[in-house]
């Protein structure tokens, strides 16, 4: 189990790094993709389902974000579709797109833990 997994766009992977290590120092364990999954030789698919459990084994997750990372967006899908609750959002250079996706995101989940009722 992991305290945090971060996500993060390369365009940022500097200050992730930078981050993820400051909570290591305070003691909290984490899941950074970037330097902790091994993808040599792997296909796409086993590196996500790689991601998807680490976040499954996370206890929250901080988000790091230029608005631009699709791979970004697509971790966040998976933490708020498993209900890993998200601790930070790093709004970077951004007028409001990481909140307004949160946003649109929230709605989706509900809409469809709705439908499945």
């Amino acid at each position: 189990m992991y305290d945090y997994y971060v996500i993060h766009s390369r365009s940022l992977s500097s200050f992730a790094i930078t981050r993820t290590e400051m909570l290591e120092d305070l003691g909290y364990s984490c899941y950074l993709p970037a330097r902790d999954l091994d993808d040599s030789g792997k296909l796409p698919l086993e590196i996500h389902k790689e991601c998807d459990n680490a976040i499954a084994n996370s206890r929250k997750v901080i988000l790091i974000w230029d608005s631009v990372s699709y791979g970004a967006y697509g971790d966040l899908r998976v933490a708020m579709a498993l209900g890993v609750p998200i601790e930070n959002i790093t709004r970077v250079g951004d007028k409001g797109g990481p909140y307004a996706l949160v946003n649109q995101l929230e709605a989706e989940v509900r809409q469809k833990r709705g439908s499945e009722r």
